[in-house]
């Protein structure tokens, strides 16, 4: 009994070690679809084709606008993983409508609150002008953050969702999606920013 036992116990570990290889070597093969972490600082480079519309009322302004973008990716953090994909010194291209509303009185008055979205989608470029990625969903919100102290009112922050699909020999098959967090300062007069700071955090995954 005490020999079929140990051979018993012998052949679950061989088992286990057979297991174990096999999958390492499927792992090492590159079957898994890879996940890599996007992580970049972004600043304004440019604002124009601006439209600006005010729409005056008793208790509150509604605020219309539309504008094209150049978003610059600049320096990564520590933990981004695609400078190979998406170097320094890309560009963020998007067209935005944008619509607020502006309290005149009250705790939460002149402070922005709204939503924008994206009109005809948007396009990522390498710093030599090659199109990297593109999509055609960019959808976010003004004056919103659940995490600020004061969430009513909160002032001069922008949450954006960008999601997108590889378009270069280098970037085919990844999926593009991240959030950006934006502090801003707009004058309302001419919808012109005039004080503009970002970050983006997400994947690029295969799937």
């Amino acid at each position: 009994m005490k020999k079929s036992a140990k051979f018993i116990g012998g052949v679950c570990i061989l088992s286990l070690l057979l297991c174990m290889q096999w999958a390492t070597a499927q792992e090492g093969a590159g079957n898994c679809p890879k996940v890599m972490i996007v992580s970049k600082n972004l600043s304004l480079s440019a604002q124009g084709d601006i439209t600006c519309d005010n729409c005056i009322g008793t208790a509150y302004n509604i605020n219309r606008s539309g504008f094209t973008l150049l978003i610059k990716l600049a320096s990564p953090t520590t933990c981004d993983e695609t400078q190979n994909l998406i170097p320094p010194g890309s560009t963020l291209k998007v067209r935005i409508k944008r619509i607020t509303r502006i309290d005149k009185t009250g705790a939460c008055a002149n402070v922005e609150r709204g939503s924008f979205y994206n009109v005809g989608g948007w396009t990522l470029n390498g710093p030599t002008g090659a199109l990297l990625f593109q999509g055609d969903v960019y959808r976010g919100t003004v004056g919103t953050n659940p995490q600020a102290s004061n969430r009513c009112c909160n002032r001069m922050h922008e949450e954006v969702f960008i999601e997108g699909k590889g378009a270069a020999s280098t970037t085919t098959g990844f999926y593009f999606r991240a959030m950006a967090v934006i502090e801003e300062t707009i004058d309302l007069k001419t919808c012109k920013y005039t004080n503009w700071k970002g970050k983006l955090d997400g994947v690029l995954s295969q799937e």
